[in-house]
């Protein structure tokens, strides 16, 4: 059976942000092993970084993972510095896929 892939658009607003998805959003229960293309990712900041985390902990739990390809810029610097200091929701986060 295909799987239709699923798209989130978001628009901002005054007040609140509005996402709008599209497709199967249980696609990703499917798979154990989830890689996040972040070649064209313009800004990640703490909170992006733990909601990454958040879900490569569930993919674990599952035996699978998710690992980042083509992280690039403060992404890449605030990951390395979670890895340094051995804490922080990236320190878990592996990267691949690099420039």
């Amino acid at each position: 059976m295909p799987v239709s892939a699923l798209c989130i658009e978001i628009a901002y607003y005054r007040h609140f942000c509005l996402i709008v998805l599209r497709g199967e959003l249980d696609a990703l229960e499917r798979h154990n092993q989830i890689v996040v293309d972040a070649a064209e990712l313009a800004f990640c900041d703490c909170a992006g970084i733990a909601l990454l985390a958040a879900a490569h902990q569930r993919a674990a739990a599952g035996g699978g993972g998710l690992s980042l390809a083509f992280a690039y810029g403060l992404l890449l610097r605030l990951l390395e510095v979670d890895r340094r200091v051995g804490q922080g929701p990236g320190s878990e986060l592996v990267t691949t896929l690099g420039w």
